[in-house]
C-alpha cells in the first residue's frame, strides 16, 4: 500500500490546516489585549452598569442605571442578561463584559467559513472567513471587541439566512426562524424588522420555485410570540408604556424619521464608511476584477453560485440589499448600523477574489497576473492586521483613560469613595464593579469642594489641582488621581 496520500486527501488536509489557521487568527484578533482596552463611555458602559446592577440588585426585568429604571437605552434586556450571566459565572472584568460579543463574532466567522465551504468551495470559504476576521468595522466599531448588541445581532442575521437556505431541503427547519427572530426582538426590539424583511423578500422572490409552507411558518410564529409576548406583558405590568412606548416611538420611529443625537449624514454615508474603513479589501477586490476578462462579467453570478443553489442566491441578494438599504433610508446614521452587512460583504468579495485567483493561474493568462494578485493579498492582509493592532494601542488603550489609574490603585481604593470631576460611566463601572469602590461625581470645580471631601477619599480629575490637602498618586498625562490627606 502506498504511503503517499491521494490528492483529494492532501487537499482536505491542506484546507483543514488553512481553515484552522484563519480561525486562530480570528480568535487572536477578537481577544488580543481585550482586557487592556478602555470601557467606552456610552453604550458599552451602559450595558456594563445595567448588567452589574442586575447581578447585585436583581434588576432583571426592568434594567436600571445607577439604581433607576433606564429609559435612555430603550432596547429589550437580552444583552444585559447575557453580560450579567457572564459576570455571575466568571466574575466582573473587562473580559467577561465582552465575552458575549467575542463568542458571537467568532461564531459568525466560523459559520461563514463552514457555510461558504458547503456552497462555494474551499477557496471562497477561506477568503470569506479571512476577510471577516480582519474587517475593521466588524471587530472594532461598536462590534466584536465591545460589549454591544451588534455582534450577536449579526450572528442572528446569519442564522436567519442559513435557515432560509436550508429549509428548501427540510421544510420544517423554518420553525427555527421563530426563536431566532424572538432573540433578535429581545436583543434589539424593532430591529427585528431587518431579518423579517429578509425572510419576506426572499420568500416573495423565490415563490415560483418553492411552494409556501404554512405549517412550519405557523409553528415559527408561535415560537416567536411565546417568549416575546411573555416579556412584553411582564414589562407592561412593570411600568405600563413608559419603556415600551419609547422602544417603538423613539428607538424605531424617530431614529428612522429624524436625525437624532447629532448623527446626521448624507445618503452615501455608508458607502463612505465602506471606503474609509475597508479600503484594503476593496483594493484587493479591484485588483481581482482587473484580472478577469470582460467576457466573464455576464456569467459571473452563475459561475460563482452553484446551479443547485438558486435559493442561496436569492437569500444572499436579499440580505445584502436590505442590510445596506435599511440603514441608508434611516435618518439617524452611525457606522455600526452597517455591521450586519459585513458577513455578506465578505462573501461577495471572497467570491470575486477567488474567481480572480482561478483566472490568474490559468495557463493562458500572463504569469504576472497571478503574482500581482497574490502579492496584493499578502499586502492587504498585513495592512489590515497592522491596523487592527495599531488601533488597540493608539485609540483604545486603557492607559489613555482614568480607568487605568483606578485599576493601578485598586487595592487602596477598595471600599473608598472616589470622586470624579466629570460623569464618565466607564469610570463609574470600573470603580464600583471591578474595584469595589464607591464612585461619585463632583457637582462643581474640585478646588471648591475639598471641604466636602473627607480625608482618605480619592479624586480623579482632567486637570491638575494645586492644593496642599491633596496628594498626587498617579497620572497618565490626561487624567490625575489624588488622595485627600
Amino acid at each position: 500500500m502506498s504511503m503517499v496520500p491521494s490528492p483529494s486527501t492532501t487537499s482536505r488536509r491542506l484546507y483543514a490546516g488553512l481553515a484552522a489557521a484563519v480561525l486562530a487568527l480570528a480568535l487572536f484578533n477578537l481577544t488580543y489585549r481585550i482586557d487592556r482596552e478602555s470601557l467606552q463611555d456610552w453604550d458599552e458602559s451602559i450595558y456594563a452598569t445595567s448588567a452589574w446592577e442586575a447581578v447585585t440588585g436583581g434588576h432583571w426585568l426592568g434594567t436600571t442605571i445607577y439604581g433607576e429604571l433606564d429609559y435612555y437605552n430603550t432596547k429589550p434586556p437580552l444583552n444585559v442578561w447575557l453580560i450579567a450571566a457572564a459576570f455571575k459565572v466568571f466574575g466582573p472584568s473587562l473580559v467577561s463584559l465582552r465575552l458575549t460579543s467575542i463568542v458571537s463574532a467568532f461564531l459568525t466567522i466560523a459559520l461563514i467559513q463552514w457555510w461558504t465551504w458547503r456552497h462555494f468551495g474551499p477557496r471562497v470559504a477561506l477568503l470569506a472567513s479571512l476577510i471577516l476576521s480582519t474587517t475593521f468595522g466588524f471587530l472594532h466599531i461598536h462590534s466584536g471587541r465591545t460589549a454591544n448588541t451588534d455582534p450577536l445581532f449579526t450572528l442572528l442575521i446569519l442564522l436567519t439566512a442559513m435557515t432560509l437556505v436550508s429549509e428548501d431541503a427540510r421544510p420544517w427547519r423554518r420553525t427555527w426562524l421563530g426563536p431566532i427572530l424572538a432573540a433578535v426582538f429581545l436583543l434589539r426590539g424593532m430591529a427585528v424588522l431587518m431579518p423579517l424583511a429578509i425572510v419576506l423578500v426572499a420568500d416573495v422572490c423565490h415563490r415560483r420555485q418553492a411552494p409556501r409552507r404554512w405549517a412550519p411558518s405557523l409553528a415559527a410564529l408561535a415560537l416567536f410570540l411565546v417568549p416575546t409576548g411573555a416579556w412584553v406583558i411582564a414589562r407592561y405590568r412593570l411600568d405600563r408604556w413608559e419603556f415600551l412606548g419609547p422602544m417603538v416611538g423613539y428607538d424605531f420611529v424617530q431614529r428612522t424619521m429624524q436625525q437624532l443625537e447629532g448623527h446626521a449624514h448624507g445618503v452615501l454615508y455608508y458607502f463612505e464608511v465602506l471606503q474609509q474603513n475597508h479600503f484594503d479589501w476593496l483594493a484587493a477586490a479591484l485588483v481581482a476584477a482587473c484580472v478577469l476578462p470582460r467576457s466573464i462579467w455576464p456569467r459571473l453570478g452563475h459561475a460563482v453560485v452553484s446551479a443547485r443553489s438558486n435559493r442561496l442566491l436569492v437569500v444572499l441578494m436579499s440580505w445584502a440589499v436590505l442590510a445596506l438599504a435599511i440603514p441608508t433610508v434611516m435618518q439617524t446614521k452611525v457606522p455600526w448600523y452597517l455591521t450586519p452587512f459585513y458577513p455578506v460583504f465578505a462573501i461577495g468579495l471572497a467570491a470575486l477574489i477567488a474567481r480572480g485567483l482561478h483566472r490568474a493561474v490559468a495557463t493562458e493568462r500572463p504569469r504576472w497576473h497571478a503574482a500581482a494578485l497574490a502579492a496584493t493579498l499578502v499586502v492587504v492582509v498585513s495592512a489590515a492586521e497592522a491596523r487592527l493592532i495599531w488601533y488597540s494601542f493608539a485609540v483604545r488603550d486603557l492607559r489613555f483613560s482614568g480607568q487605568s489609574l483606578l485599576l493601578a490603585e485598586r487595592q487602596q481604593l477598595k471600599g473608598r469613595r472616589v470622586f470624579q470631576d466629570q460623569h464618565r460611566r466607564g469610570v463609574m463601572f470600573v470603580a464600583d464593579a471591578l474595584i469595589g469602590a464607591h464612585a461619585q461625581v463632583l457637582a462643581v470645580d474640585p478646588c471648591c469642594v475639598l471641604r466636602d471631601v473627607n480625608p482618605g477619599d480619592y479624586l480623579l480629575t482632567g486637570d491638575r489641582v494645586v492644593a496642599t490637602e491633596l496628594e498626587l498618586l498617579r497620572s497618565n498625562g490626561i487624567r490625575w488621581l489624588y488622595r485627600r490627606r
